[in-house]
């Protein structure tokens, strides 16, 4: 008690150290600072990992904790256990009493514990830091932060293994940490606002602040941002406005602005490690981060953050900054030298650079060739298109999807009619904001930023762009039917021709005539057509009326310009659509007629001829109940009603 007023209350430190001048209340803890920081006396040494200790309770603590895993006090609220009654207490203080006895008089920030208070005023407000390294001079506000950058950085040592994947700490508390968030799965600090759970209490205490309270107490006195946590403030002064990257690679040189960073970029690049596995689809990641991330986005479909302009939802924080810095502020502060496009992020123009300018795409499938830019993007690909995964079933309809996202999007759309973002120009609904852009982009703003480097053709999506010059310039169909070998520009294409000539399918059904059709867009087309008199393109030659402006092209084409592109080597023919010559060829030339009917025999070169055959000829049978193709699956809304 008599310490204690002294020391909280009085201020009082009557035993000095003659080395360091530091000052001390009681003459045993000098005695203790003497012999641990100058005279480094650890007599204590662990016969496991060789760590040695000034006490023998340290030593047998760090036993019980570390090697035994023993943690005899568990907190009756949560469950969590303690090796040390000591932190039980301070745990049950701190989290569910909400006690933070210690107020810093400068800043009004409050701790758990009185050391904590005390680092805090050294670091942040006298900017002490008496622990200079003698290899690199950096300084440090303790010799233990010392100690450790010194074993992490100059000596390359990590004593603490991981008994379950063998990774390796530096220190024990990051060990025990990794254990409890990627083998225990152990997040136990709930947020009482929003139920998101943290796995330590700092995290939840930061999140606390800057997502319901809106604090940000750490101010750059350059240019006046704000941050959270003191030490993104000290980031932030490092990167921004002082230019540093003190981490180089000593394989490539390239250097970082964190030693983290540098790991992870030496993990992946030299070493080609990636340590933390999805248990859901076995992709694998460099940081325990990108999994989390990936695992809320892919399988558990979660998008907790939301933009408050438009309710669009995203699965990190960082997508939502730049979807508002580049849809809402209009900010794109990195410009390519090549095209003047502008990006948000260094990361996304060097993607750009290298997807669009540079053509690298470094990650080939070896079944179809077909290459990607991004890893994650080829082994999707393989999934649903190769494997045939789709683990995401719809319980209305039973479509399956390769992605719990894409099944949401479906439920949305199909079956909730929900069009969340509307036009302001046209009214125009949309299930997806990136539609909508692409919509205002090409129909309103008239903005054709993709332009073909062979014929200077212009396209509002890069996509476009791409699906173009495969097929004019490479003359590329990449996805070939299995049963007719008819070849395809896109996978979309493929499926739709599958479903509708080999299986008959013709899922969206009219809800005015239930005339049935094989794709969405073809329902669309007949209802404005025929229901609805829609037809908003004009032939300025005939006056004909289209309702697409694909529809007036072909017709000006092969009516008054009289354009046939593709001619028959055999009989010289000419075609104005490529599939058009080959299926001429395949029941000419050829003789193929793979679908027969099955009341007279009569063979057919495509399936749609058949069932047309089969409704003219045998429809009295059909109108007895013999159906000769599958029924519908689902009804569809005309997109924007």
């Amino acid at each position: 008690m008599t310490v204690h007023k002294k020391t909280i209350h009085e201020g009082r430190k009557d035993y000095e150290c003659d080395v360091c001048q530091k000052a001390f209340t009681t003459k045993s803890i000098l005695k203790r600072h003497l012999k641990s920081v100058h005279e480094r006396l650890k007599n204590y040494e662990c016969d496991v990992c060789h760590k040695a200790f000034f006490q023998a309770n340290n030593l047998n603590e760090h036993q019980r904790s570390v090697h035994e895993r023993l943690k005899d006090y568990e907190c009756d609220v949560c469950q969590r256990a303690f090796a040390q009654k000591i932190n039980l207490i301070r745990h049950q203080r701190a989290v569910h009493a909400g006690r933070r006895d210690y107020k810093c008089v400068v800043c009004q920030k409050t701790f758990t514990r009185f050391e904590n208070l005390k680092k805090h005023q050294k670091i942040v407000h006298e900017g002490q830091k008496g622990y200079e390294c003698d290899v690199c001079q950096k300084k440090f506000s303790n010799n233990k932060n010392l100690t450790i950058h010194k074993k992490i950085v100059h000596e390359g040592r990590k004593d603490y293994e991981c008994d379950i994947c063998q990774k390796a700490f530096s220190r024990s508390e990051n060990l025990k940490k990794h254990q409890n968030i990627v083998h225990e799965r152990r997040k136990d600090y709930k947020s009482d606002v929003c139920q998101n759970k943290f796995s330590n209490n700092k995290n939840l205490t930061v999140h606390k602040k800057t997502v319901h309270e809106g604090r940000k107490d750490y101010e750059c006195d350059v240019c006046q941002k704000a941050f959270s946590r003191s030490e993104n403030l000290k980031k932030h002064q490092n990167i921004v406005h002082k230019g540093r990257k003190d981490f180089e690679c000593n394989m490539c040189q390239k250097s970082f602005t964190r030693s983290k960073h540098l790991k992870i970029h030496h993990k992946v690049f030299h070493e080609g490690r990636k340590d933390y596995k999805c248990d859901k689809c076995q992709e694998t990641f460099a940081t325990n981060q990108s999994l989390t991330i990936h695992h809320k986005s892919v399988h558990e479909g979660r998008r907790d953050w939301e933009c408050d302009v438009c309710r669009k939802e995203f699965s990190s924080k960082s997508n939502l900054i730049n979807h508002k810095k580049t849809i809402h502020e209009g900010l794109t502060s990195y410009d390519c030298d090549v095209c003047q496009k502008g990006f948000t992020t260094k990361s996304i123009l060097k993607r750009h650079l290298k997807s669009v300018h540079e053509r690298l795409k470094d990650y080939v499938c070896n079944v179809c060739q077909k290459v990607f830019f991004r890893l994650e993007n080829l082994k999707e690909h393989q999934r649903s298109v190769h494997e045939g995964q789709r683990d995401y079933v719809c319980n209305e309809c039973q479509r399956a999807f390769a992605q719990k996202i894409n099944l949401i999007r479906h439920q949305r759309a199909v079956h909730e009619g929900r069009r969340d973002y509307e036009c302001e120009v046209c009214q125009k609904k949309f299930t997806k904001n990136q539609s909508l852009r692409i919509h205002q982009k090409s129909v309103h703003e008239g903005r054709r930023d993709w332009e073909c480097d062979v014929c200077s053709k212009e396209f509002s999506v890069q996509s476009n762009l791409i699906k173009h010059k495969k097929i004019i310039h490479e003359g590329r169909r990449d996805y070939e039917c299995d049963k007719c070998q008819k070849t395809f520009v896109t996978n979309q294409s493929l499926k739709i021709h599958h479903k509708l000539v080999h299986e008959g399918r013709r899922d969206w059904e009219c809800d005015v005539c239930s005339k049935e059709f094989s794709t969405k867009s073809n329902l669309i087309n007949h209802k404005k057509t025929i229901h609805e008199g829609l037809r908003n393109y004009d032939c300025d030659v005939c006056q004909k009326e289209f309702t697409t402006k694909s529809i007036l092209k072909r017709h000006l084409k092969s009516v008054h310009e009289r354009l046939k592109d593709y001619v028959c080597n055999v009989c010289q023919k000419v075609f104005f659509r490529l599939d058009n010559l080959k299926e001429h060829q395949r029941s000419v030339h050829e003789g193929q007629r793979d679908y027969v009917c099955n009341e007279c025999q009569r063979a057919f070169t495509q399936k749609i001829n058949l069932i047309r055959h089969q409704r003219a000829v045998h429809a009295e049978k059909k109108k007895q109940g013999e159906k000769t193709w599958k029924r519908k699956k689902g009804k569809c809304q005309e997109e924007g009603h």
